[in-house]
């Protein structure tokens, strides 16, 4: 079984994206979470080094989790993660909104969260 790990904030919530948008995702144990339709899945981290170098800058919790399909390797991700630039990158193909991704950031359609 692989296991990935996902940071979030204290409350279980996808990082840097604000409660009201429909990027939001909560992470609690035992869940099955699934990524919005049309994104390019839920970001996570390929081990616990990656993650924790990820919370050494920007502080969070880090949950393991367990894939459910495919994971991938991203190249570019959105470099805002306000509701409409979400929309932007996900509606354009401007690189002007796109970042690269953290070190060591995969993705999946679906996760099983653990902790």
């Amino acid at each position: 079984m692989d296991i990935l790990y996902k940071v979030t904030t204290s409350e279980d919530k996808s990082f840097s994206v604000p409660n009201d948008s429909r990027y939001c995702l909560y992470y609690k144990k035992n869940d099955i979470v699934e990524a919005p339709k049309g994104t390019i899945g839920i970001l996570l981290f390929k081990n616990i080094y990656y993650a924790n170098d990820f919370i050494d800058i920007f502080p969070g919790t880090i949950k393991r989790v367990r894939p459910i399909g495919e994971i991938r390797a991203i190249h570019v991700m959105a470099n805002d993660f306000s509701q409409e630039s979400l929309n932007d990158f996900y509606s354009t193909n401007d690189p002007s909104l796109w970042s690269p991704p953290p070190l060591g950031t995969v993705v999946c359609d679906k996760i099983e969260v653990l902790d």
